[in-house]
């Protein structure tokens, strides 16, 4: 365990990254960040912890005829796996864990890549990623660093 790492969900951000590149599914651009609350969050809500993986449609395994700008996975630890074609802002929630093993993203990835929306996943094919209560714990220690500082 790490003491209030600055980005907690970073180990997972690197696992999912080379899973991607070991699917052959190099992101165009992938950003692991903290970002500030939105003004209709609530008053309660506090910095979200985000990794964001963007594909145009230049990339081989992303069909222009299903995916025309190309597509971005969006990771919230509060809400889990979303994804939104590019130049749209709808975010349709995966129904996958919420910190779902590496390699099945990565095969998610693929699949819309390929395939485009709706995607279907099979619940049970989808599972926890093996190092996640290591990454719950960190999260929460990072949260509760955040309201005692704040």
């Amino acid at each position: 365990m790490t003491d209030s790492p600055l980005f907690p969900h970073l180990s997972y951000a690197q696992a999912v990254h080379t899973a991607l590149l070991d699917a052959d599914m190099r992101p165009h651009a992938y950003q692991v960040l903290i970002t500030a609350p939105t003004s209709d969050a609530g008053p309660a809500s506090g910095p979200e912890l985000e990794i964001h993986a963007a594909w145009t449609n230049t990339h081989r395994f992303v069909k222009a005829r299903v995916m025309p700008h190309g597509f971005r996975l969006v990771w919230k630890h509060t809400t889990g796996w979303s994804v939104t074609q590019m130049l749209l802002r709808n975010l349709e929630q995966l129904p996958v864990p919420c910190i779902a093993d590496p390699a099945f993203i990565a095969e998610t990835a693929c699949d819309l890549g390929m395939n485009g929306l709706p995607i279907a996943i099979d619940g049970d094919a989808a599972a926890q990623w093996n190092d996640s209560p290591r990454l719950l714990h960190d999260v929460r220690h990072w949260h509760n660093s955040q309201t005692h500082n704040a």
